[in-house]
């Protein structure tokens, strides 16, 4: 309020979405310096309620829109994996189009990784049901798609060196047969 301004607005070159840009002097015509404190979050509050009174698709619209074709892209990577690895879940999702950003510790352990696209941000903690392709959850999704999701163990292994899943329903001369 009573700040000096400026707003534009124009169309992305690719897709033609709409959207505004605005430049507000941090100084008000009585002299007083604006508060700046969490000014992007304000900023983007503003924008969205431009882009709603006017009718417009909101950048979280585009977002929620997007994140679908996330999920399904990550999902049937893991379908047409053969076997669980890492690596090879990270090559196929460099091969559709996606940066990974790996977010390790310390100890050089894998804890996290965020999806990069365009100038659109997926973390693994936003993707998938119930948060199912975070990394600690990654080989138990796998596992589910591959084996089952009766037969995978459902403690968290959070830390753990990765389990190899015994296939219990087939034949093994060694076992002996046996029915609960």
């Amino acid at each position: 309020m009573n700040s000096k301004y400026t707003e534009w607005q124009h169309t992305e070159s690719n897709g033609g979405v709409p959207h505004l840009h605005g430049a507000v002097c941090r100084v008000d015509e009585d002299g007083n310096i604006n508060n700046d404190h969490h000014i992007h979050l304000r900023a983007q509050r503003a924008a969205e309620l431009v882009a709603l009174r006017r009718g417009w698709i909101t950048a979280a619209q585009v977002r929620n829109n997007n994140i679908h074709q996330v999920n399904n892209d990550c999902m049937e990577i893991i379908r047409s994996m053969s076997s669980w690895s890492w690596m090879d879940y990270k090559a196929a999702l460099i091969r559709k189009g996606y940066s990974v950003l790996e977010r390790r510790d310390s100890k050089n352990i894998l804890r996290g990784y965020i999806l990069q696209k365009g100038n659109a941000r997926y973390k693994a903690s936003e993707l998938g049901v119930a948060r199912n392709l975070m990394v600690t959850k990654l080989q138990r999704t796998w596992e589910k798609e591959h084996i089952g999701s009766n037969k995978v163990n459902s403690v968290s292994r959070i830390n753990e060196a990765p389990l190899r899943m015994h296939n219990y329903t087939m034949y093994h001369p060694t076992a002996t047969p046996y029915t609960v």
